[in-house]
């Protein structure tokens, strides 16, 4: 075994790439959501990165795209994405082996020490790759020590036209109500579904979604993932970039429901491989709410997808209760902390109280 940190992605970018083309790997890891993320979020937090190779039997086998950052005085290594990244697990190379518990344990315990980080946290660790192909392989950090940090589900159609799709899984409740929304929409102008096709439409789409977003937030009283720094110009850096030029690499996939120029609801995506990322849905409050207007810009966005050939329409992570509602498919979410050193355990420490702090909570 061979680990080697670079401080950048050129080192790795010839590998990285191919790896892409034939290997396995969530949207999350790929070369173009860990740069703009680096650029952006990571550059304003001022966090490292910390981009691991891992060559098995002399080969190439992994690369765990990291970063470090300060937390409660101490270096923690942690996936690149940070809350942005919804699955954490490596890039693998086309023949990486599969290790055993004792070999993965020994490379991520070589890895943190060789960081010089004080702990390593991971919060959302998969227990699925995808490989190019459509099937998928066990994600090898499962085979670490883990405590269940709640799930992510997804609708998968095998195939399934769209329509037909919705047909079989919405209740008809929720059909009957969306074809009268439609309706009384259609009654006040020119109702239309988009998917942004200009760098204009892109840009206008994805500033609409973030100020929709935090209008959501400060109503609900719910964290405001766009008041982190770089978090804005993640967004917007990606939108700009359309990364759609080449099928071996993830596209924005950007949609919106307008009544004549009025953006009711955006939604925020990507398409990867054979999966449709469902990341950031938003809609307009006041007098639009009572049109469910979101609802309807997902159930035309589930059958544009899977009318265009791919298989897995994913919610990613959260308990969301609408999700229930059009899900078959569901896959616990895993957490990990490696202490390294006196100052780690500290660090695992105030994590284990947090936890047990939260289960009593809930049991109360």
């Amino acid at each position: 075994m061979r680990i080697t940190i670079e401080k950048s992605i050129a080192p790795l970018e010839i590998l990285w790439r191919h790896w892409e083309e034939q290997g396995s790997l969530h949207v999350f890891q790929t070369r173009a959501f860990v740069q703009t993320w680096l650029e952006t979020a990571a550059a304003a937090q001022r966090r490292e990165p910390c981009l691991a190779l891992v060559e098995m039997d002399n080969t190439p086998a992994m690369i765990f795209p990291l970063a470090l950052r300060q937390r409660f005085g101490m270096t923690i290594l942690e996936f690149c994405g940070g809350l942005l990244c919804d699955y954490e697990a490596p890039v693998l190379a086309p023949r990486c082996p599969q290790p055993d518990q004792a070999a993965m344990r020994d490379i991520w315990h070589a890895l943190v020490c060789q960081s010089g980080a004080q702990a390593a946290h991971l919060r959302q660790v998969c227990t699925d790759i995808p490989n190019v192909n459509g099937t998928s392989r066990t994600n090898p950090l499962t085979l670490l020590p883990l405590w269940n940090n709640g799930t992510a589900c997804a609708a998968r159609s095998n195939g399934e036209a769209g329509a037909a799709f919705l047909q079989r899984i919405r209740k008809k409740r929720l059909t009957q109500d969306s074809r009268r929304q439609l309706k009384r929409l259609g009654a006040l102008g020119n109702l239309r579904f988009v998917t942004a096709s200009t760098p204009e439409e892109r840009l206008l789409f994805t500033q609409t979604m973030i100020a929709q977003k935090q209008r959501r937030y400060k109503e609900t009283g719910v964290f405001d993932v766009f008041s982190l720094p770089g978090h804005k110009a993640f967004y917007l850096s990606l939108a700009r970039d359309d990364g759609c030029a080449s099928q071996n690499l993830p596209h924005v996939h950007i949609s919106a429901l307008l009544l004549d120029n009025k953006i009711l609801a955006v939604h925020w995506g990507f398409v990867w491989r054979h999966t449709f990322s469902y990341l950031m849905p938003s809609y307009e409050g006041g007098e639009w709410q009572r049109y469910s207007c979101g609802r309807l810009l997902l159930e035309w966005l589930m059958e544009q997808i899977f009318d265009e050939h791919c298989v897995c329409f994913d919610f990613t992570v959260g308990g969301e209760a609408y999700k229930s509602d059009w899900c078959n498919e569901e896959q616990p979410i895993y957490a990990h902390c490696h202490p390294a050193g006196v100052r780690g355990l500290a660090y695992a420490a105030v994590l284990g109280a947090k936890r047990g702090a939260l289960r009593l909570f809930r049991k109360g």
